[in-house]
């Protein structure tokens, strides 16, 4: 097999800079390694110079036959951490990550002092959460997710003249949900070689359309089962693209039409589905997507 050396990836921040990124469970989770995160997904901001490792670790033990032989060998255990270092240490959401989110409270600046904090070191247990690491590599993009991990150990360094306070973390992975494969760590990839001449599938022109004669009420757009707020029965395009792009898979959408529709959505990445139920006064509550 020939040597290629497009297949080498050489990990760099982001051109936004953003490496590490945390949120609740139940967070939407990318599908794709470019995409915008959604907005509940916070940036930790600078990372260490080694950037991150993600180790899976595979144990196994052999059972023997009689007459000592190998006979078969067995998985034993099957567990996946990330570590990063995280350099900010005056960063918000560094301390809640490092420290738990109510043992980091805070006072606004005012005449009298500048922004104040106190945080609390306790043995309480960091909470789960789905975590981000993305890195790129030229036009090649890369992002590992976690969706469900825990910080289970933080070493913060010395307080030192010679160098920055800085906080060693590990995230431990556990099993993810049934949609992922139960995989603890998922990891996205595009090369960043566009083919002009094929139409990306999964991204097509959508067209939503109100059934007729609708007076009054509300509806809802989802993507891949993550619904919009609920949209007024006449709302403008530009409402309802606002709304689309809290969504993971339509970050970047743009929705044109009248208000009350019919409406175009493009660049939105997933199922797109409506539920018209709380529509009054026309001729039904269903709602036409199409294709």
């Amino acid at each position: 097999m020939a040597i290629n050396i497009q297949n080498a990836f050489v990990a760099t921040p982001p051109i936004d800079g953003g490496v590490y990124f945390n949120a609740p469970v139940g967070t939407p989770l990318p599908k794709t390694a470019t995409e915008a995160l959604n907005s509940a997904f916070v940036d930790h901001g600078a990372v260490g110079e080694d950037g991150f490792s993600n180790t899976p670790t595979r144990e196994t033990s052999t059972e023997k036959m009689f007459g000592g032989d190998d006979w078969v060998d067995l998985q034993t255990s099957y567990t996946e951490t990330v570590t990063i270092t995280l350099l900010e240490d005056d960063n918000e959401h560094v301390l809640k990550s490092c420290f738990g989110d109510a043992n980091v409270i805070e006072k606004t600046a005012t005449d009298k002092h500048g922004r104040q904090r106190t945080i609390f070191h306790t043995a309480e247990r960091l909470p789960l959460k789905s975590h981000i690491v993305k890195a790129v590599s030229g036009e090649k993009a890369k992002t590992l997710v976690v969706p469900n991990g825990r910080i289970t150990t933080v070493e913060k360094t010395a307080e030192t003249h010679s160098a920055s306070t800085k906080y060693n973390i590990t995230i431990t992975a556990f099993k993810g949900p049934q949609e992922y494969k139960y995989a603890n760590v998922f990891e996205l990839r595009d090369d960043g070689m566009v083919d002009p001449n094929t139409p990306d599938p999964d991204v097509q022109d959508r067209t939503v359309t109100l059934p007729s004669g609708v007076t009054g009420g509300t509806f809802t757009l989802s993507v891949d089962g993550h619904a919009t707020a609920e949209l007024a029965f006449n709302a403008t395009a530009e409402t309802v693209q606002a709304e689309l792009r809290k969504l993971t898979g339509a970050t970047t959408a743009t929705v044109t039409g009248n208000a009350g529709g019919p409406y175009t959505i493009k660049d939105i990445t997933g199922a797109l589905t409506a539920d018209g139920t709380k529509l009054t006064g026309g001729a039904g509550t269903t709602i036409t997507v199409n294709p």
